[in-house]
């Protein structure tokens, strides 16, 4: 733990999450720098809605990708024109999507037929009309090299590729809504160039041809994401040279009209951009057994790790004679398997008293779990250039009224 860090625990005790601005920064430039020009990028709210990143992708030009009427506050106090929203009509309910509505958003993303009538519904209480893209779930081969496969329930959510045939009505405009392209799903968090750039030709692929036969002029294509980074443990995320010039001839195949945007290009990222930009440092206060537990509780580190999905994760303990890395067992309060995460013990046990630094929790952390259940959290602080505190957040839970327009 460094010097700076060190002053932070100080002045502001642990649990603590700390986002510094200038890694976040270099995570966009890198994604711009990955990607061709003409193509745009969202901010999924959802891997770290904090007000101040948001705030930051907004003005560096993202768009926002949300799915709950929490994250379009958010983003929309953040700045976000609402015809830069794309709203995700998942599990919310006729008043949520009327909400954003009325708040000015008239794109949506629709997974289901329920979801389509509630978005009509919305749209006919509201007298507003509104576009759709319709989420394609592509569960090909490509997808096996991906560290975090679309698990079977979730891809229950989106149309399969011959919803075409399955689910025509889902293709046809209606006099309140207007279907304007696709959001196609796949794999994410892939690590290796060649993997994704595999993933998106298939995407391409797929979305030209339903293209050919619903005869839809297509205003969006959103291909999605699958830009990874690692997460609660040591690493970067990985650099996908050649993939902007590859992405180029690829849509030049499937999609010729794209340079002069015929259709939008979209892509989605969340945890590539914020990931390594977070840290969560905690106090361990006792170790019993196989177990150091620490003062962050367990919805602390929420996201993927309330879920059960990490395991054998490194942490740095910086105490005593300095940083060391190591594998255990940790827990917060109450100590139950789901708010463990596991890992081999180390050659040096955790002491009680020390600072352990989780890196790369700025995604899929914290946020994800507070906005979900509105449970008060740990302190959050936003760095900048010079470690200069630009915010300060105390543990709390998210509230507030969105916007009309």
């Amino acid at each position: 733990m460094d010097s700076s860090t060190s002053n932070l625990v100080k002045r502001f005790g642990t649990p603590l999450y700390v986002y510094r601005l200038p890694t976040a920064r270099a995570a966009a430039l890198a994604l711009s720098r990955a990607l061709p020009e003409q193509t745009q990028v969202l901010y999924s709210v959802r891997a770290n809605p904090h007000p101040r990143l948001v705030a930051e992708f907004v003005r560096g030009g993202l768009g926002c990708e949300v799915a709950s009427t929490a994250e379009l506050k958010v983003a929309l106090a953040a700045g976000l024109p609402p015809h830069r929203c794309l709203f995700t009509v998942g599990l919310t309910t006729v008043d949520d999507i009327s909400l954003a509505l009325m708040s000015g958003v008239h794109r949506f993303s629709v997974d289901s037929l329920a979801g389509l009538r509630a978005l009509e519904t919305a749209a006919r209480l509201c007298t507003l009309e509104a576009e759709y893209l319709i989420r394609l779930n592509d569960l090909g081969p490509a997808n096996s090299e991906s560290d975090d496969l679309i698990p079977e329930s979730v891809a229950e959510f989106g149309f399969s590729p011959d919803s075409l045939h399955t689910s025509p009505m889902v293709f046809r405009a209606s006099s309140m809504l207007t279907p304007v392209g696709f959001r196609i799903l796949s794999g994410g968090n892939v690590f290796d160039t060649g993997t994704l750039m595999r993933k998106f030709d298939r995407s391409l692929e797929l979305a030209a041809r339903i293209l050919r036969e619903a005869r839809i002029r297509p205003y969006v294509i959103d291909v999605g994401g699958g830009f990874a980074a690692p997460f609660a443990k040591p690493g970067r995320r990985p650099v996908y040279a050649g993939m902007a010039r590859h992405m180029c001839r690829s849509l030049d195949r499937h999609l010729p009209g794209w340079r002069a945007g015929q259709p939008v290009v979209a892509f989605a990222s969340g945890r590539y951009l914020v990931a390594e930009c977070g840290i969560l440092l905690t106090r361990v206060v006792d170790t019993v057994g196989g177990y150091a537990a620490l003062d962050a509780d367990a919805s602390a580190l929420g996201g993927a790790a309330g879920q059960g999905r990490v395991t054998e994760r490194s942490w740095t303990a910086g105490a005593g004679s300095g940083a060391m890395t190591h594998e255990f067992f940790l827990t917060g309060s109450p100590c139950t398997p789901s708010g463990t995460v596991r890992g081999p013990w180390p050659p040096r046990r955790p002491r009680v008293g020390d600072i352990l630094e989780i890196p790369n929790v700025g995604a899929y952390g914290l946020g994800t779990h507070a906005l979900a259940t509105g449970a008060a959290r740990p302190v959050e602080v936003v760095v900048d250039d010079g470690d200069e505190v630009v915010s300060v957040r105390p543990a709390e839970a998210v509230v507030g009224e969105i916007p009309r327009a």
